[in-house]
């Protein structure tokens, strides 16, 4: 189930252009792995 709802916001986020490339990059440093 997870998976469908990640496939159904990630196809969401592609249809409307969020993240854009420069908003990604400039987080990129801060992301944090779930289970580090």
């Amino acid at each position: 189930m997870y998976n469908y709802e990640a496939t159904k916001l990630a196809l969401k986020r592609a249809v409307e252009g969020t993240p854009t490339v420069d908003e990604a990059l400039a987080k990129k440093d801060c992301a944090e792995h779930p289970f580090a």
